[in-house]
């Protein structure tokens, strides 16, 4: 699916970025400008301003890559779209400044106000003037806004793609409010200045049918209405030569009011109105069922806008006469439908319907035969004239709004087929609400879809705002801004959850909204906290009650299950743990959930669950299901990540943690890897599910499992650089292991937090820990665990200086592993032995046993012990002085470490190599290597560790050639 970039107005992005970029100004009308304290920037080559143009339209927003590539490349992008388009945006930041652009996870922001470009400037400016509740005020405001426009957009063709997708959607901005402002000059009586600028445009615009009434308006005003009636020839013979169709019937009705009205001031009413809209003299019954607007209506001017943009393209080849705006429960469907159509009205003389489907709620759905039925005697057909037959009723309504404009709001469809029969032809608009997406609707009759989330923070505020500040005004109390920003995350920025909390805080005349939030802050009293206690449809509880009973059994049982998961972000193979099934049975089933948005899309083969929906997932569960059913789908997802986590601590080559996991169960299938980059990916998505999941298996006594997993997670925190995590989580492993009684799993834990513990620079506290693990293998006789313990001990011995006591130690150790056949361990240590020697600079020594360690590593196909064991090679001969080989090694360490995402050894490898390259003469090349190297730590936020520090690399960065080879070394290794 094509997207574009959005161009709405976005409050909360405006304060805080204009201090620090206020200097820079991108214009993007007329021509592509940048001037950065009044000097003009040169942009290189058009892909790179078509990458500005991209980022400035969404100002202070995250542009993803796809959007980027299909802006850039058109629909042919290259086959390392990533990489091409880092060479673009690293073009662009060197231009306009190196913190102007972010990078993000899914994208890239150009930080900077929105102020500063001036199409977001205008388009600001135009949503202001729409606020004015005086049309004068209006009036000026848009002049004053539509002065500042200059044509084309852009002034260049930087892609096919924007051409059809961002210059178009400009046009239509701008004419939208050119018209809206030629509209109130109609009404103020400048039918004349309105003329001349009409005969402008039209020749701009042949083919904008709006444009022609309005100029046939304004020559009608001002007395010149034979000329009108030869304007509307003209456009008639252009369309029927040009396009084979016939005026708009707005245009013809225009034209037999001009036949029958010659003289202006019979008519100086009709053109006096705002808008293109017909005469007064409409009939007394022309249907007008739109239920009243909200008074307080907050927000949603992204929506507004899309929805805008979908009118004015009526009548066009592309324009869809269905729109839908579908979305979660109590996300404020209705209300924005009931709003825009208020605001839209005026375009459909003809009247405007609207029936409650009763999709969802309380009752039964509405049969199409019923809705067809209120809907033709909406039109005037009376009872004796109702077909019976559902096909006869649905072929008299279309035969009763052909050639009408009208608009048909259908609220709370439950599905396609509630919707379908209800269809006319016409000109007229029909506009359905829903749960569901209704996509068979878009697929076979190409309805236009709105999907509407919950609120953006500012705007759940807004609303927020809008109903308590004049109360709290009136009870001269303040409104805590931290307060309301509390309360709408407690209310998930739900439009109905708002409201209700406002309705609440109302009620009980100023009582403090700090008492309010702490009340809600329960998890299991939330959802008691959000109903009015008078009405269904003011209970959070209830709105999702009427999604829940629409589900069949299977989607309703996997539902309950989610209740159950520990975070918002679903992975699909973890939900299918979860629920005993395949991967490929729980993507259907959570496609299902997904079509009646109780679930949303996140990114493919992950979902999101609103917050309060989960909670009411939790009730769910704990109230329908078994204590057995609960407990066996928490244990088949434990162990899931469990099993998961050991194949990708295995892929990474790291080696084992010593915990016994055994075999997983037949029906269980845990996620397989590769290569090491895709447990570094896997990890990251899984991190946070992780670590809530063993937080809440230690709350409730699951020991085994927090000391099970804990251990294993260990690896994924070392190789990202996560010191402060990774001691965090052994902690709170080993105090299981300690409640549970098991020794060995004490051991491992305690001998795991020595390591991490040497990894942050905390010796005192690393030497404890492992003299106790050697204590507590001891006791268990556990040979290959007191192998690692004396290993780690000797590497902070080495790196506390006491060089001597370490090579001992190591030799010792590496001489019991040998005795004792142990090969993966004599690995491990033959490579910190190697730094030992370094240290005592027995160069050549350090060279032979690191060069084994790599043989050991390669032969036990370990991609992680080759990568560390290559640098430590490297190390090695730079220490020697052997300047070439050095490069060489550490050149190979990088790649093999970049390749397993191990960022946090690899920007210690850069460290190291670009001391070579320096010793080289490669000066720029080293700044290079540091430089990335410290990017790395920003873009992570990696704690400085045993190997690497940000003040060794800043250090290294601001005195180049004053350092003496060889002063930063590693210092070994700790697992």
């Amino acid at each position: 699916m094509t997207s574009s970039v959005r161009l709405g107005a976005d409050p909360s992005r405006r304060s805080g970025q204009e201090e620090t970029t206020s200097s820079l100004e991108i214009r993007l009308m007329g021509s592509i400008e940048v001037c950065h304290d009044g000097r003009a920037i040169v942009l290189p080559g058009r892909r790179v301003r078509a990458l500005l143009v991209l980022l400035a339209l969404s100002a202070g927003r995250t542009v993803s890559i796809d959007t980027l590539a299909n802006g850039i490349w058109d629909d042919t992008p290259p086959v390392r779209v990533r990489g091409s388009l880092q060479t673009y945006v690293g073009r662009l930041r060197r231009a306009l400044g190196h913190d102007t652009i972010t990078t993000e996870a899914s994208g890239y922001t150009l930080q900077i106000p929105r102020h500063a470009v001036d199409v977001l400037a205008f388009l600001d400016r135009v949503e202001a003037a729409g606020r004015a509740t005086d049309p004068e005020q209006e009036r000026q405001a848009l002049a004053a806004a539509l002065s500042s426009w200059r044509d084309p957009p852009f002034g260049e063709i930087l892609s096919e793609w924007m051409e059809r997708h961002e210059a178009p959607q400009l046009v239509q901005r701008h004419l939208l409010a050119l018209e809206r402002r030629i509209d109130l000059d109609l009404a103020a009586g400048d039918h004349a200045a309105c003329a001349i600028e009409l005969h402008s445009q039209v020749e701009r615009h042949p083919l904008r049918e709006s444009l022609w009434v309005r100029l046939l308006l304004a020559l009608h005003g001002c007395g010149r209405t034979a000329e009108a009636l030869d304007q509307f020839a003209t456009l008639r013979t252009r369309l029927t030569e040009e396009l084979g169709v016939d005026p708009s019937p707005e245009l013809q009705r225009l034209h037999r009011r001009l036949l029958s009205e010659p003289d202006p001031a019979t008519g100086s009413t009709a053109s006096r109105t705002v808008g293109p809209t017909p005469p007064q003299d409409t009939p007394s019954d022309i249907p007008r069922q739109l239920p009243a607007d909200t008074h307080a209506f907050a927000g949603r001017a992204d929506a507004i806008t899309t929805l805008d943009a979908l009118l004015a393209r009526l009548g066009s080849s592309e324009g869809s006469r269905i729109v839908t705006i579908h979305g979660p429960a109590g996300v404020g469907k209705t209300t924005l439908a009931v709003h825009w159509a208020h605001r839209i009205k005026a375009h459909f003389p003809d009247g405007q319907l609207f029936v409650n489907l009763h999709g969802y709620g309380p009752g039964t759905p509405v049969s199409p035969l019923l809705a067809l039925d209120a809907l033709l005697r909406g039109v005037g057909v009376p009872g004796n004239r109702m077909p019976e037959d559902l096909e006869q009723r649905s072929a008299l309504l279309r035969t009763e709004l052909a050639g009408r404009r009208f608009l048909l709001v259908l609220d709370n469809a439950r599905d396609a087929g509630q919707v379908r029969p209800l269809l006319p032809g016409g000109e007229g608009l029909v506009l359905v609400t829903s749960r569901s997406q209704l996509r068979s609707l878009a697929a076979r009759e190409g309805a236009r879809r709105v999907a509407l989330q919950p609120m953006p923070v500012s705007d759940s505020v807004g609303l927020l705002t809008s109903r308590l500040g004049p109360l709290f005004t009136q009870w001269n109390q303040p409104l805590d801004p931290d307060e309301l920003a509390e309360l709408a995350d407690l209310c998930g920025h739900l439009p109905v959850a708002l409201a209700i909390a406002a309705e609440r805080a109302g009620r009980d005349r100023g009582r403090l909204l700090r008492a309010l939030n702490a009340q809600l802050r329960g998890q299991r009293d939330r959802l008691d906290g959000l109903r009015t206690g008078d009405d269904p449809l003011t209970d959070v509880r209830a709105v999702f009650e009427w999604s829940y009973r629409t589900l069949d059994d299977d989607a309703a049982r996997m539902f309950r299950l989610i209740g159950l998961h520990p975070d918002t972000y679903l992975s699909v193979s973890a939900v299918a743990a979860l629920a005993g099934t395949t991967v490929m049975h729980a993507e259907r089933v959570l496609d299902r959930l997904t079509g009646c948005h109780l679930l949303g899309d996140a990114r493919p083969g992950w979902y999101q669950i609103h917050d309060l929906v989960r909670m009411y997932a939790g009730e769910l569960v704990r109230q329908v299901d078994s204590e057995d059913v609960r407990r066996g789908a928490t244990q088949r997802l434990q162990r899931w990540y469990v099993h998961s986590a050991a194949n990708g601590r295995s892929a990474l080559g790291r080696l084992h943690p010593l915990i016994v996991i055994g075999d997983p169960e037949p029906d269980l299938v845990p996620e397989e890897f590769t290569e090491g980059r895709q447990v570094s990916e896997w990890w990251l998505d899984h991190r946070r599910n992780l670590t809530m999941l063993l937080a809440e298996a230690a709350a409730s006594a699951d020991h085994r499992f927090v000391f099970t997993l804990a251990p294993l997670a260990d690896a994924f925190l070392q190789t990202t650089g996560c010191q402060d995590e990774a001691v965090q989580l052994l902690q709170l492993a080993e105090s299981s292991a300690r409640l549970a009684g098991d020794a060995t799993a004490q051991a491992i834990c305690a001998s795991q937090l020595g390591g991490a513990h040497v990894d942050g620079r905390q010796f005192d506290r690393a030497l404890a820990y492992l003299g106790r693990a050697r204590d507590l293998f001891h006791e268990v006789n556990h040979r290959a665990g007191k192998l690692v313990a004396m290993m780690n001990t000797g590497v902070v011995m080495m790196t506390t200086g006491h060089t001597g006591e370490a090579v001992a130690l190591l030799e010792e150790t590496l001489g019991e592993a040998r005795q004792t056949g142990m090969p993966d361990r004599v690995v491990a240590i033959l490579n910190n032995l190697a730094y030992a020697y370094m240290q005592a600079e027995r160069y050549d020594e350090a060279i032979a046993v690191a060069e084994e360690a790599v043989r050991g590593y390669r032969e036990r196909g370990s991609a992680f012990g080759q990568a560390t064991a290559v640098h430590t090679v490297g190390t090695a001969y730079l220490h020697r002085g052997s300047t070439v080989e050095a490069h060489h090694n550490l050149m190979r360490a990088f790649d093999l470490h970049r390749k397993l995402g191990d960022s946090s050894s690899a920007a210690a490898t850069l460290r190291d190599l670009g001391l070579a390259q320096r010793e080289l003469g490669k000066v720029d090349e080293a700044r290079e290597s540091w430089l990335s190297a410290l990017r790395m730590f920003e873009r992570l936020g990696t704690a400085d560790n045993i190997n690497i520090t940000r003040h060794d690399l800043q250090t290294l960065v601001g005195s180049l050639g004053d350092l003496p080879q060889g002063a930063h070394p590693s210092n070994g290794h700790a697992i």
